[in-house]
């Protein structure tokens, strides 16, 4: 808003991009192919402290989830790796400031490649015998604290939004959990099949469905207050600009829906 966008070539790569960057400490924080985890300046393209090296077998291939934060401006972050481990990782600042692990919890079955965190808890996704199951971890030492069973299979989440984590299953039905290993509310059944993350919006939860839906959702209740049609296929995560929301589409461009 306001500045014309500029394309930053990334210095120092030491593999190639193996996944989704996230905004940390102001910063762009990306996994490579090599399995490093980097910071970099958005301004300069430039790393701005050691990047993490996990211990691993030569040739091992690290695969990390996207990672999570509990809040904008936390300063550490949670990720998977290999659907077997959920690691914390910080910034130290000595002996020269760097990434370094935190915490660990290791896991005897996999877990879901995708983790979210808010307030004071980490929440993965397992696979029950007939419905998954939400997991939810102490975000200082990752030590399970809850297991709560969700109708059918997660297929979207968990993300947080705000100071909440959302998830929707095959059963329609959105789930919200606080920071306290809380279920808030669950929606009614709705059809939706989300992509994105969503985002918040005057107390509302806008969700984006692949066929082409905008869906607000009642940040307090659940309850659906309108369902848009886009008439476009959604492919990603739906942004404000000013007091608009747009939406990316499969046909390369983006879809401008009024707020009300």
């Amino acid at each position: 808003e306001g500045e014309a966008a500029k394309r930053v070539e990334l210095h120092g790569l030491t593999g190639q991009p193996a996944g989704p960057g996230v905004t940390f400490n102001d910063q762009l924080l990306l996994p490579l192919n090599d399995g490093q985890i980097t910071l970099f300046d958005v301004a300069s393209g430039n790393q701005t402290l050691v990047a993490y090296q996990p211990v691993k077998e030569p040739e091992e291939v690290v695969s990390w989830s996207a990672a999570a934060l509990p809040s904008d401006n936390a300063n550490s972050f949670v990720v998977v790796r290999d659907r077997r481990s959920l690691q914390k990782i910080g910034v130290s600042p000595s002996p020269v400031p760097h990434l370094e692990l935190q915490a660990e919890a290791v896991f005897d079955v996999p877990v879901y490649n995708q983790v979210a965190a808010t307030g004071e808890t980490v929440y993965l996704i397992r696979r029950g015998r007939n419905n998954d199951e939400i997991v939810g971890l102490s975000y200082d030492t990752l030590e399970e604290l809850n297991v709560q069973e969700v109708a059918g299979r997660v297929i979207w989440g968990p993300y947080r939004l705000g100071n909440v984590v959302l998830v929707y299953t095959s059963a329609s039905r959105v789930y919200c959990f606080d920071g306290q290993q809380q279920l808030i509310w669950r929606s009614d059944k709705v059809d939706l099949r989300p992509v994105g993350a969503g985002i918040v919006d005057d107390g509302n939860f806008l969700l984006t469905g692949v066929e082409g839906t905008l869906w607000r959702l009642n940040a307090t209740s659940g309850e659906t207050v309108d369902a848009s049609p886009l008439n476009q296929r959604v492919v990603g995560t739906p942004f404000k600009v000013v007091n608009e929301v747009w939406v990316p589409t499969e046909a390369g461009i983006v879809s401008g829906a009024l707020q009300e």
